[in-house]
């Protein structure tokens, strides 16, 4: 028993100081997503007091949702023995460039990701979805090719026993595929405008003890 113990401890310790290691779950690195612009109303704009209301400002909201992106199983073997059964996967999505196909007429544009939601399945296991409302506020920068983005790292994080039985391989490999949605809003824009938002294309995953 002692020995068993002892064991134990030692997993615990490898586990603890191999947490986090990066691995490629869910192929997001360079991803499209496309959505399409819609009026959300004004916000009110003020100069010190609250009631010596200035102006309003329009703002413009996108649901922006990737294709079907198609994945294998991950194989758990690839990992060493004692991080074979992980509690969880940190899922980081950030954004490098967004390309619109309207001309805002602010100087600075501005958008808030409200919530930000990716869903795996296969045919064999379902479907799982894991969601976050990071209500993340970014700065865009004008370029040749549309805005830069001055990006926050936001991150998703997906319960492993909920994603196991059908991001992993259990004997065959099954194929899969992944969804990912967000829902944005740009301080400036123009009703039906088309957008599109990059991701970084160094994006992984990692995995959680």
């Amino acid at each position: 028993m002692a020995g068993t113990l002892a064991l134990a401890g030692c997993s615990g310790v490898i586990q603890k100081t191999a947490d986090n290691p990066a691995v490629n779950v869910n192929p997001l690195a360079s991803l499209k997503l496309t959505g399409t612009m819609s009026a959300s109303g004004a916000t009110p704009l003020s100069l010190g007091d609250a009631a010596q209301q200035l102006s309003a400002q329009a703002l413009y909201t996108v649901p922006f949702t990737s294709p079907a992106l198609p994945f294998g199983d991950f194989d758990p073997a690839s990992l060493p023995s004692a991080l074979q059964n992980p509690s969880g996967l940190d899922i980081p999505v950030v954004i490098s460039n967004v390309t619109l196909a309207c001309a805002p007429a602010a100087s600075s544009l501005s958008m808030t990701v409200n919530t930000l939601s990716l869903t795996v399945s296969d045919a064999a296991h379902g479907t799982q979805t894991v969601t976050s409302s990071p209500n993340v506020p970014l700065t865009l920068t004008k370029i040749d090719s549309g805005y830069s983005v001055t990006s926050t790292k936001m991150l998703l994080k997906a319960k492993w026993s909920d994603f196991k039985a059908i991001v992993t391989k259990n004997g065959t490999d099954t194929p899969n595929t992944a969804t990912l949605s967000m829902n944005v809003t740009f301080n400036d824009g123009a009703v039906g405008c088309a957008a599109t938002l990059n991701l970084a294309s160094t994006l992984q995953q990692n995995i959680r003890y």
